[in-house]
């Protein structure tokens, strides 16, 4: 069956313009009519830059807007850039199951493959999660995905870059720092560490730095006041724009970028932040912990056909072009099916009771929801609390319910008992650690007070390795400081 695009309305998730430009990629030569929706509060889209260019979009404020929204327009189909821990991307996902209509998102980077395995997005569950290669979906099933849920298309938002010949010059590239991205490894500290050495090397003085688009503003301005006419910062351009006029480009050990740069073949240099996923597929040739190892790298003649055999193989093996017809083709071969499993529905509800606070009922009357309500006091049953448990086994959804059980034993003061220590200490809470920090330091000092064991303590020291190495504000810095005076002295 034929489906007739024109007369098909796109509700398209995004966070910032990189999202926006990214989409007009994936969906170029389609006829489908795309709104953009996003958080209005967080002032990170220029709503005038949208209505010059007659884009359509739609700005949220709030649940009440958003039933407007979906009020006045037929969606065939939603589309999200991400699905980060905030209410609007549950609330869509909500959505679109209510309205029977499907729900995809695209890996806008190789998260799992740039960040050793970890993530902070594509947590709650969509209809179709396309993924940028075989290895990104085995890490996620390794989470509890369901496979069929997982479609290998390849990697589509590649830009051509500019047809200028390459220039004389180095062009360094950073992603998201720890002030924007909870998992980056990336201070100010450790960032104008790289820039030191590669301006003491022998063939650099100066070197051109784009940041990710969305860096803190902290950062620029520090980078600039520290280095000054040695370092020239690239705003309000976009990469492809610039990447072809450099012949060098260095580049940090987790950013997108770097993957764009090797299907471009273009000379990259990589600093080496003992990225292990990286260092497998690409030849350890290219890349600098030091200015004694950059220049050594500058000196030689590099065959970098070779040096990108393996990452090219394995994990960029499906080119730009094929993975946007593979997603295309998809979503109009499924002629805008919906389904969701018992599994989905039930992570639809935990994270739906997580961001948002409130219940959800998503069939009437059926035994899940029956099951589901009152969830945050029936977690004082153990028996009840086991059960969840073991239908969430082998998803991240099932640190949720460890989470609402210490929930409910702080709020009550219940005393924390071995079988529960046991439990806690089994959970990954690394996935949401930002969004449950308070009442992981209100477990940390009940554990301190009321409960003298070995594993208590070994739990206590497990918390402050989750929040070690990331930048916190100065309550929490006290607070860690005044647990580890407190876990010195406790016998």
């Amino acid at each position: 069956m034929t489906i007739n695009e024109n007369k098909y309305n796109v509700l398209y998730y995004v966070v910032s313009e990189q999202h926006i430009n990214n989409s007009k990629i994936l969906f170029k030569n389609t006829k489908f009519n795309i709104f953009y929706i996003f958080e209005n509060n967080l002032k990170i889209i220029n709503k005038e830059i949208l209505k010059k260019n007659k884009i359509k979009h739609l700005a949220y404020n709030g649940e009440k807007n958003l039933n407007t929204i979906l009020k006045n327009i037929k969606f065939n189909f939603f589309f999200v850039s991400t699905t980060q821990l905030r209410p609007l991307p549950i609330l869509l996902i909500i959505e679109a199951h209510k309205r029977r209509i499907p729900i995809y998102a695209s890996q806008e980077v190789h998260q799992m493959f740039l960040h050793q395995n970890e993530i902070n997005n594509y947590l709650m569950p969509v209809d179709t999660f396309f993924v940028s290669s075989i290895f990104e979906k085995d890490q996620y099933k390794k989470l509890g995905y369901t496979a069929n849920k997982l479609k290998v298309s390849g990697w589509p938002y590649q830009h051509k870059g500019s047809n200028k010949k390459s220039i004389k010059g180095f062009l360094l590239i950073f992603t998201g720092s720890e002030l924007i991205n909870p998992l980056s490894k990336y201070s100010l500290k450790k960032i104008t560490y790289i820039i030191d050495i590669i301006l003491n090397s022998k063939k650099i003085n100066k070197v051109d730095i784009k940041f990710h688009p969305n860096e803190d503003k902290k950062i620029l301005t520090k980078t600039k006041k520290i280095f000054g006419k040695k370092v020239r910062i690239l705003e309000n351009i976009e990469l492809n724009k610039i990447i072809n006029d450099y012949e060098f480009i260095i580049s940090d050990s987790h950013t997108q970028a770097l993957l764009q740069i090797i299907n471009l073949k273009k000379k990259l240099i990589i600093f080496d932040y003992n990225n292990k996923n990286l260092k497998k597929y690409i030849d350890n040739e290219i890349f600098f912990k030091t200015t004694k190892k950059l220049n050594d790298i500058l000196g030689n003649e590099i065959d970098y056909k070779t040096v990108f055999t393996k990452i090219n193989k394995k994990i960029l093996n499906i080119k730009p072009e094929q993975s946007k017809k593979n997603i295309i083709n998809y979503i109009r071969k499924e002629n805008l099916k919906s389904f969701k499993s018992y599994k989905q529905i039930l992570d639809i509800n935990l994270w739906y009771l997580l961001i948002i606070g409130e219940y959800i009922k998503l069939f009437k009357d059926s035994d899940l929801d029956k099951e589901f309500d009152n969830f945050k006091v029936k977690i004082n049953n153990f028996k009840y609390y086991e059960n969840f448990l073991n239908k969430t086994d082998t998803r991240v959804t099932k640190n949720i319910v460890i989470y609402f059980r210490i929930k409910y034993l702080i709020k009550y003061s219940k005393k924390i008992k071995i079988r529960d220590i046991n439990i806690i200490n089994s959970a990954d809470f690394n996935y949401f650690k930002f969004y449950i920090i308070s009442d992981i330091f209100k477990l940390i000092f009940k554990l301190l007070f009321t409960i003298n064991t070995k594993k208590s303590k070994k739990l206590c020291y497990k918390f402050l390795q989750l929040y070690s190495g990331i930048s916190l504000n100065y309550k929490y810095k006290i607070l860690i400081f005044l647990i580890k005076v407190l876990l010195k002295f406790k016998k």
